[in-house]
């Protein structure tokens, strides 16, 4: 072949390109070094690569770029459908963090990242995001979608909430450090008798509820709706006991206080071992508890900080030789610190809504449900909103179920946010269903 043929080759073929870019959409990878003195960053490339990668790029199509095609395999083709590629790169430390793929509709945001470990082996099947952000949200969350062995990389789901001014612009996805490495202790039999320790009168203090870190479980709900600020919890450091096959935790007192059983423990400083404890009966049957995380200072009084946690159970000393006392527990081998980024636009599968106020369930009265593609937000101030049947049935006969996956403050005011499997379109809904109630929902 000639060079003229050739050029009249690549003529034709460039003429059937037809492109309305703007400079700043254009992909490119990002490289981030970390080093003692300075960071270096490489966004720069030459105008010839430029021209070349369109040439490339503009073309293919979704379905051609195989870790896009790869996450629709594993997310299943309703979620996929929705999915806007992204294709953003970033290596440090060997490890290689890709954006591939993302959506939102005018409150969350769904992005799916995938970890690679080029050089060793620090990414597993338990891998775990520590310090992460996504620029303009407010709370996040992730889950392990799929890790391969082969290629130790991970596949990863991340949630983020308060997205609704990310549409359409750049934002930012930051990681700088992850844990891996964690096995998982289960059924780990504390060898206590209960009703031996529990019998013994306990000393107790009093901890604000307002000046600490954490709490969970059904009785904090209790604790708000009847305006509790300090509830009485155990001593500190009147058992000491090992736990065993692990050395994170101790049991530091047992006893019965306002006829509830509490379990207080001691741990260790660490990046982010952590557990829970748990009753099981004769039967199997599995007692689960709330919990409140605080510090003890020098004088023995309650303070701020992370070194207890107290287990309450709402179980009588009348009936606590039928249960044993046991533990889960999650010790972190590694912690992996780095620079991974990468830049995107977020652009909305769908912002429509539907918004219905004061539903009155009978029983339950919510003061407020906005329906959107990925999830339904119920805000109510007289009662827990947070253990619904929500369920939507669509108008060609199909149900769409919801689980409670996040509890939300804005304003001082709390909601709960309910998401499925898949997205769903607004317009398609027929009827939404809350328990025992039916909703009519009328659509355009």
């Amino acid at each position: 072949m000639n060079d003229g043929s050739l050029k009249q080759i690549i003529d034709t073929r460039l003429s059937a390109v037809k492109m309305n870019v703007n400079p700043e959409d254009i992909p490119y990878t990002t490289y981030n070094r970390k080093n003692t003195n300075r960071m270096v960053k490489k966004p720069v490339v030459l105008a010839l690569s430029i021209g070349i990668s369109l040439i490339v790029v503009v073309p293919v199509v979704a379905a051609q770029i195989p870790a896009f095609q790869q996450v629709v395999e594993l997310v299943g083709n309703q979620i996929g459908l929705n999915l806007r590629p992204i294709q953003q790169v970033s290596m440090d430390q060997g490890i290689k963090m890709e954006v591939v793929a993302a959506m939102n509709d005018d409150e969350t945001a769904i992005v799916y990242l995938t970890l690679q470990d080029t050089v060793q082996d620090r990414i597993d099947n338990t891998v775990d995001l520590y310090d992460y952000s996504v620029q303009g949200a407010k709370m996040f969350t992730h889950k392990l979608v799929e890790y391969d062995a082969v290629a130790k990389k991970a596949t990863i789901q991340l949630l983020a909430h308060g997205a609704k001014d990310l549409n359409g612009k750049k934002v930012t996805l930051r990681l700088s450090s992850f844990l891996s490495g964690k096995p998982d202790m289960d059924h780990v039999n504390l060898g206590i008798n209960l009703e031996q320790e529990a019998a013994k009168q306990p000393l107790t203090m009093e901890l604000d509820l307002n000046h600490i870190p954490g709490a969970g479980g059904l009785l904090l709900q209790d604790w708000r709706e009847k305006e509790v600020s300090e509830i009485q919890v155990l001593q500190a450091d009147h058992m000491n006991r090992s736990v065993p096959g692990v050395d994170m935790v101790q049991v530091a007192n047992i006893g019965f206080v306002n006829g509830r059983l509490h379990v207080k423990t001691k741990w260790k400083e660490s990046i982010d071992d952590n557990g829970d404890l748990y009753l099981l009966s004769e039967r199997g049957e599995r007692i689960g508890s709330s919990s409140v995380t605080y510090g003890v200072d020098e004088q023995g009084h309650t303070m701020y900080g992370h070194d207890y946690i107290e287990y309450i159970f709402d179980i009588g000393p009348t009936n606590i030789s039928k249960y044993q006392l046991y533990g889960y527990f999650v010790k972190n081998h590694h912690y992996t610190e780095g620079n991974w980024t990468a830049m995107f636009e977020m652009k909305a599968v769908d912002s429509s809504s539907v918004v219905l106020e004061n539903i009155d369930l009978g029983t339950e009265r919510l003061d407020q449900i906005e329906i959107q593609p990925l999830g339904i937000t119920i805000v109510s101030r007289h009662q827990a909103a947070d253990k619904l049947d929500v369920q939507l049935r669509m108008k060609d006969g199909t149900v769409q179920k919801y689980s409670h996956d996040l509890t939300l403050t804005k304003d001082g005011e709390e909601s709960i946010k309910y998401l499925s499997d898949f997205p769903i379109q607004i317009e398609n809904i027929a009827e939404l269903r809350i328990n025992d109630t039916n909703i009519p929902i009328k659509t355009q």
